[in-house]
């Protein structure tokens, strides 16, 4: 099992993830930083959403697009998102 960290600073905000792999399947996730997203608590749904799911960018992606659908981001993008987490993946798998 692999755990890999990795923080990207997006326009306005720090974005952070800690990623859990095994067998490249994300087992825990965890968003934090100072990024500004609204509803606040989508970030929950965002974690739930990508724990069980492969590490490929592309789905994951997919995904990150899908729950960010109706949410407003602030000086940040879902590209910042997917570029965090597929480094983090990187760093875990590397692990």
């Amino acid at each position: 099992m692999g755990k890999g960290f990795f923080e990207y600073k997006a326009k306005k905000g720090l974005i952070r993830v800690n990623v859990t792999v095994s067998n490249k399947i994300i087992k825990d996730i965890r968003f934090s930083g100072d990024f500004m997203l609204h509803p606040e608590d989508v970030i929950w749904e965002l974690e739930n959403a990508l724990k069980g799911k492969t590490i490929d960018v592309e789905k994951l992606r997919k995904t990150i697009e899908e729950v960010f659908q109706d949410v407003v981001l602030v000086g940040s993008c879902v590209d910042d998102f997917v570029y965090v987490l597929s480094k983090a993946v990187e760093v875990a798998s590397n692990d």
